[in-house]
């Protein structure tokens, strides 16, 4: 059964993907992962470990900056320049 923070993760993952323009597919290659590991990251069937939370920052071109209290909205948002 999937976790709730994996749950809300994947849905933040799939809109920031919309967001982008980009079918799980493309975002799979952008992100040097697997269409499936993609589509079980957004259903929150998965709990992404750091390495792939970074692929998928690098594939969205967002930041996937980390402080003591975890990312913050605007970092998860902020597209990188």
């Amino acid at each position: 059964m999937a976790d709730a923070v994996d749950q809300i993760f994947g849905k933040k993952i799939r809109a920031l993907r919309h967001k982008s323009g980009l079918t799980q597919d493309a975002l799979a290659k952008r992100s040097t992962l697997s269409v499936d590991a993609v589509r079980r990251i957004e259903y929150g069937a998965f709990s992404p470990s750091l390495k792939t939370i970074r692929k998928l920052a690098r594939g969205l071109n967002i930041s996937a900056a980390l402080s003591d209290r975890g990312p913050r909205r605007s970092e998860l948002a902020r597209p990188r320049l």
